[in-house]
């Protein structure tokens, strides 16, 4: 995935990706969501509770709007995605907290 750009409060940058300026679902008046994006963080696993695994954050081109995907180190066959990356996280949220982890919003 290659160096992180930037590192901020357990988040690293990995890739900037693209801003895309002709369509209005890609930014609003507070935030921009460039495709190609993607960041990493450790968070508790909803596979392993108990343990920490590393997640990625993605925006992906959808078209009209972005996608935004979370994926876990240890289930990368099955990642969350969402059509905002609060819905994404929430998802998240709630795989730790069925497994007995605990959750960010707990």
């Amino acid at each position: 995935r290659g160096r992180p750009l930037l590192k901020a409060g357990g988040c690293a940058v990995i890739r900037l990706g693209s801003i895309v300026r002709d369509r209005p679902g890609y930014h609003t008046v507070r935030y921009i969501y460039p495709p190609g994006f993607l960041s990493e963080r450790s968070f508790p696993s909803y596979r392993q509770p108990g343990q920490t695994v590393v997640y990625s954050s993605e925006i992906l081109d959808g078209g009209d709007a972005p996608i935004f995907t979370v994926t876990a180190s240890d289930d990368s066959s099955n990642p969350v995605s969402a059509a905002s990356p609060t819905e994404a996280w929430k998802a998240i949220d709630q795989r730790v907290a069925a497994a007995g982890g605990e959750a960010a919003s707990s």
